[in-house]
């Protein structure tokens, strides 16, 4: 037996989700039945995430629940599941999966048995189904986003390398006195030994192009 307080919880939860299947009725993709195209569809087919009418609804139960899973809109109770699976979707969505192939010119069933052969062909047999779509994303959306990665590790090597400045440093050899310019890499806060071996080494090999193999025997370690 149920307490009050989970009673009132269960209540306000259902509240919520009836707001949220509210809204998503006001979308214009989902004021018509996503198989027939009826105004004003009060059923739908959660786990595949579409809105349909009261007559394509009894087709889709006739599928069975390992194809289509229908509960009425405002006569039901929702799970927090099921409210996700929908607004994952929606018709709009659903038909970039199911409908891809289907052609333009097609004109959409009336009768019930060809609205019947019509919803076996969508979500049994797969007939007009695209393997190319996913949750209603395109492989050009994915390519786009991968490039996007693409361009922005080259943005953040090319940042990594800029932190290289050079600086002015005074040298005197075999009583010549000169400056030359070293690259000085700014040290690591996690790892400054690391930093200053590396700017050390560096220096040596600029130091030693610089004045030639002849006064690398007097390069002192800095």
């Amino acid at each position: 037996m149920t307490t009050r307080s989970e009673r009132e919880k269960a209540l306000k939860l259902n509240e919520q989700h009836q707001a949220i299947l509210s809204k998503m009725l006001r979308e214009d993709d989902n004021k018509y039945c996503a198989d027939c195209e009826a105004k004003g569809p009060r059923w739908a087919s959660w786990n595949l995430g579409v809105f349909i009418c009261i007559r394509c609804a009894g087709t889709h139960r006739n599928l069975g629940v390992h194809i289509s899973r229908v509960k009425s809109v405002n006569l039901d109770q929702w799970t927090a599941a099921q409210i996700q699976s929908i607004v994952d979707m929606g018709n709009s969505k659903s038909r970039q999966l199911y409908e891809a192939n289907l052609p333009d010119n097609y004109r959409r069933p009336q009768t019930d048995q060809a609205v019947e052969f019509f919803i076996r062909d969508k979500y049994e047999k797969k007939k007009y189904y695209s393997k190319n779509v996913t949750n209603g994303h395109s492989p050009k959306d994915k390519e786009s986003k991968r490039e996007k990665e693409t361009d922005r590790g080259t943005k953040l090597s090319y940042n990594a390398k800029s932190e290289e400045t050079w600086q002015s440093v005074p040298v005197t050899c075999c009583g010549y006195h000169n400056s030359f310019n070293f690259p000085f890499l700014e040290r690591n806060k996690r790892q400054p030994q690391q930093g200053k071996q590396i700017q050390q080494q560096r220096h040596r090999q600029h130091i030693g192009k610089a004045a030639g193999p002849l006064t690398q025997a007097f390069i002192v370690s800095f």
